[in-house]
């Protein structure tokens, strides 16, 4: 006989049930103390907190509805960046062919420009398909499909059954770590312990249709509630007509990055590998997945109410160039890869979520074993990111442009593969007037405490 389950164990302390009108529903996450943190917040907790606040959508804002961290986000920059391109190449039309998270494209957009984004990465389409197509949403639908206790009955179905020890033991350690009493080793040896169908455990059984994330990823980038929610979510989104399908991916995605258990991307996973580290863990895989995903759904509905449109492709940039009308009085705004560490890498757990293809796990070039960060073996690597190819890849997307007689900016920084003046020099090769501008910022250190200063030049291409 199956066992019978209290769901309200499953809710995280301070969630509500959502409410399924039509409007943004009340249960917004407010503060990150309605998770049941009872000790003092670390810096973890605190930048999780300012993550998961609610962020509007005004006209004049360029906040995006679904925010990511993402390594080369120009947010920061942007508006320097649109004023520069909308002023000096007199523009209403703007080609984001390096989209990422559709920072400078979103901005655009609100400035009332006619705006397509594009991005090789699958991930990348969907945010921005979202974002372009938010006014088409009928939100009530996902809604009423994510209502609680409904979808937290949903996590145990489809083959997840066999988690359901994992989530009690887990749930044990969130109650012992509210009191003070969370035994780390234990809470290691719950970490390593196989996890049933994972990839990287030497087992033969088949990952269940619908538990991709929570075989491949539980325990790693999430708890392993979190990560049954992830698995419900993208069934869920499976089953919806395609508006409101991408909506819920995009709105899971968002999720993903600001409750991973991960530094700013998904490189490798954070271990408990002492008391702090793991009460950072701990604090981090607490959050329920579905708060987050509603929380973010409210938002892209706000902005959706503002009636904007775009277009969003899912191409490389070459043969964006190569097959797309682009209309006139478009500029085309590069922002590419600046070194080797692929964003097929740093986000291809993002990639996996919507792909849902069960990819094979790459091996380590030296140990020859298993990668520590389960990359997909099979993943983009762009010309950008290679020493001995970037300029080439900058020529070929420059003389594309020019063949169409398409205005051009570019976002690069120094220090990177490409010298900054060599970029200026395959402009004017190209019979381009050149301009550039800088600024100076602080770059990530990547999940380290180190930053390093950086300057980030644009350079405006006109006929």
């Amino acid at each position: 006989m199956p066992k019978t389950h209290d769901l309200s164990n499953y809710l995280p302390r301070g969630s509500k049930i959502w409410e399924t009108s039509s409007g943004p529903s009340a249960a917004c996450i407010k503060h990150f103390p309605a998770f049941g943190l009872r000790h003092p917040m670390t810096a973890v907790a605190k930048s999780l907190s300012q993550a998961l606040q609610p962020i509007s959508a005004p006209k004049t804002s360029y906040l995006s509805p679904l925010p990511v961290q993402y390594l080369g986000s120009k947010n920061r920059i942007r508006e320097w960046i649109l004023s520069n391109i909308t002023e000096r190449l007199n523009c209403n039309k703007l080609v984001d062919l390096f989209a990422g998270t559709g920072s400078v494209g979103l901005g655009a957009m609100q400035m009332g420009m006619e705006v397509t984004f594009n991005d090789v990465q699958r991930y990348s389409w969907v945010l921005t398909e979202a974002i372009v197509n938010a006014s088409k949403v009928r939100f009530d639908q996902i809604k009423t499909k994510l209502a609680q206790p409904a979808f937290y009955a949903k996590l145990f179905k489809g083959g997840r059954n066999q988690y359901e020890e994992l989530v009690d033991e887990e749930q044990k350690i969130f109650r012992a770590a509210s009191t003070h009493k969370l035994n780390l080793k234990s809470y290691i040896a719950f970490c390593q312990s196989p996890v049933p169908c994972s990839p990287v455990q030497e087992q033969t059984q088949a990952v269940p249709r619908n538990a991709l994330i929570t075989a491949y990823f539980a325990n790693a980038y999430f708890g392993v509630r979190q990560s049954l929610e992830i698995d419900a979510l993208r069934e869920i989104a499976a089953d919806l007509s395609r508006p409101e399908s991408i909506a819920l991916m995009a709105a899971t995605i968002s999720a993903m990055s600001a409750t991973s258990s991960s530094t700013t991307h998904f490189a490798q996973f954070l271990k408990p590998n002492n008391q702090s580290a793991a009460e950072d863990l701990l604090n981090r895989r607490r959050v329920s997945i579905l708060d987050v995903v509603k929380q973010r759904l409210d938002q892209l509905q706000v902005f959706g109410a503002l009636g904007l449109t775009g277009a969003s492709k899912n191409l490389t940039a070459e043969d964006f160039l190569k097959t797309q009308n682009v209309p006139k009085k478009a500029v085309v705004y590069m922002d590419p890869p600046y070194f080797k560490e692929h964003y097929s890498r740093y986000y291809h757990v993002l990639e996996t979520f919507v792909l849902y293809d069960f990819p094979e796990v790459s091996l380590d070039q030296i140990t020859k074993k298993l990668s520590i960060g389960r990359y997909r073996t099979e993943r983009f690597a762009s010309d950008f990111g290679y020493k001995s190819k970037a300029v080439h890849a900058f020529l070929n997307v420059i003389q594309l442009c020019r063949k169409k007689n398409l205005k051009v900016a570019v976002s690069y920084a120094d220090k990177s593969l490409v010298p900054l003046k060599t970029i200026a020099e395959l402009g004017e090769a190209n019979g381009y007037s050149v301009k550039s501008l800088t600024v100076t910022l602080n770059h990530s250190g990547q999940g380290q405490p180190r930053h390093r200063a950086a300057t980030e030049a644009l350079f405006l291409f006109d006929l």
